[in-house]
């Protein structure tokens, strides 16, 4: 991932990287959309904005959010 968001963005090689995995992290609370775009074009997405934390859940928020940012911008 590192590789190619270098790719897209044009950036050096990262000093340092570290991944990690918050097996214990579960998000608080249910939220109506799958997703949060403000008036300002200032989008939210991931995990926990569905009712489980998988990549799954993630996939399809950032999808919902791709598409409303698409059809926004006309």
């Amino acid at each position: 991932m590192t590789a190619a968001l270098r790719r897209l963005l044009d950036l050096p090689e990262p000093a340092d990287t570290v991944v990690h995995r918050w097996s214990f992290a579960r998000p608080t609370g249910d939220r109506a959309a799958p997703y949060l775009l403000d008036d300002r074009g200032i989008g939210v997405c991931g995990d926990g904005w569905g009712p489980t934390p998988r990549v799954a859940t993630a996939w399809r928020s950032g999808h919902e959010l791709g598409a409303a940012m698409a059809e926004r911008l006309g």
